[in-house]
């Protein structure tokens, strides 16, 4: 029912809890979420904004302004769709203090903010807004003790047969080794490793060093992901690739060794030609 005061009006909804005290019996679904009845006394409805009503034993209620609200197996989702690719994301038009759109953390804290650094190098554009990863120590440990800042990307519905092109700008504020790439059921091999001031890598079972990445300084890491092949570069220079055959859903992930100050801007996916029968430097082409 809705409660109406002049222009102000009220949804109210009521559930019954009432229920056995068996282990795992809860209270059937026609006794949640109701639309409430007259037996639902507002008592009063004031003139500042205040309202009383009279609760009985197991009840709980919900007051409301929105009129959008529905039980049961309404669709009122919209159509499901795929995720869009290409897809381009500068954060630029994303709200300061907020998580980012279509990423979600798992550990350590990444918002959006205005870009806090100076004028941009290597002829990049620097933006207006970035990600930043805004913890700079390590917290409480309740689990994983060697789980530090942790974010991921998407839906799992990336597959390697679709042939992407992955990369994103990322500038270090301190030293820590760096994990990026697909992510899920048999594919974690295909995630870059760097570590930025030993200069060391790892991709699969491949290893190395040399790797230049410098503080205070924007850095493209990019990779491409097929189902029988996957290549890495970072700063458009070819770091390796492995041929590890992956055909099962994958999402994004990002993880850092330490809780420092990081950003991420830029992040591109993009189609590469269906299948292709690429030499080892022509995959290194794509990737500039």
């Amino acid at each position: 029912s809705a409660i109406t005061k002049g222009n102000k009006s009220l949804q109210v909804w009521k559930s019954n809890l009432t229920s056995g005290d068996e282990l795992g019996e809860n209270p059937d679904d026609e006794q949640l979420f109701n639309r409430a009845s007259e037996s639902l006394k507002i008592t009063n409805f004031g003139d500042d904004h205040s309202i009383s009503i009279i609760l009985r034993p197991n009840e709980l209620v919900t007051i409301t302004t929105l009129t959008s609200g529905s039980k049961g197996d309404e669709n009122i989702s919209s159509t499901r769709k795929p995720f869009p690719i290409p897809f381009f994301q500068t954060f630029d038009d994303e709200t300061d203090g907020q998580a980012a759109r279509y990423w979600y953390d798992q550990d350590g804290a990444f918002e959006i903010q205005k870009n806090p650094y100076s004028i941009s190098n290597q002829n990049k554009d620097t933006k207006d807004k970035v990600l930043r990863q805004v913890v700079p120590q390590w917290p409480i440990i309740w689990t994983n003790p060697w789980a530090g800042p942790t974010t991921y990307f998407g839906p799992m519905e990336f597959f390697s047969r679709m042939n992407l092109q992955v990369s994103i700008d990322i500038l270090l504020e301190d030293h820590a080794k760096v994990w990026f790439g697909p992510y899920g059921d048999g594919v974690d091999e295909a995630m870059i490793i760097v570590d930025s001031k030993s200069g060391m890598w790892e991709f699969g079972p491949q290893k190395g060093d040399g790797v230049d990445f410098a503080l205070h300084t924007w850095h493209t890491l990019s990779f491409i992901m097929c189902e029988d092949k996957q290549v890495v570069s970072l700063d458009g220079k070819l770091i390796s690739s492995i041929n590890l055959h992956a055909s099962k859903p994958w999402y994004l992930k990002f993880k850092m060794s330490k809780y420092v100050y990081m950003a991420f801007n830029n992040l591109r996916l993009d189609h590469i030609p269906d299948k292709p029968t690429l030499s080892y430097h022509s995959y290194a082409e794509f990737l500039k």
